[in-house]
């Protein structure tokens, strides 16, 4: 007879933000990791785009109201919005393709640091698992 492992239930973390031109040059809160508990484990983050140009987004951990920047994700245009441009792994490059954790009360913010074009949005997908 075989042997199923059996996994206890974690509530899974499942964010969505939507990045339009009214979000340029500013932080936007993507996800607070809750207070109580031991923090979040960021497994994915993907960006789908409907830009006709390619965004870059500073990407930031806020501790205690102050901004830590981590790092820098260009997506491309069309990304995972037309054929042939992949949806873009925003953690390929701010961590290495390697899931993040995040501190009880730490957020992850972004800002586009070029700007979105107007009439177009930048959809940003979280996927996790509280620690």
């Amino acid at each position: 007879m075989a042997t199923e492992i059996s996994w206890p239930g974690t509530p899974p973390v499942s964010v969505g933000l939507a990045v339009t031109s009214a979000d340029n040059g500013a932080w936007k809160k993507f996800y607070d990791s809750p207070v109580d508990g031991n923090g979040t484990l960021l497994g994915r983050v993907r960006a789908v785009s409907d830009d006709t140009a390619g965004v870059s987004l500073l990407a930031a951990r806020n501790i205690g109201g102050t901004y830590y920047p981590i790092g820098c994700v260009t997506v491309p245009a069309g990304a995972g919005n037309s054929a042939g441009v992949a949806w873009k792994d925003l953690l390929a490059d701010l961590n290495l393709g390697e899931s993040m954790a995040l501190a009880p009360s730490e957020g992850l913010y972004v800002k586009p640091v070029t700007n979105v074009t107007a009439a177009k949005t930048i959809w940003l997908h979280l996927e996790g698992a509280p620690l």
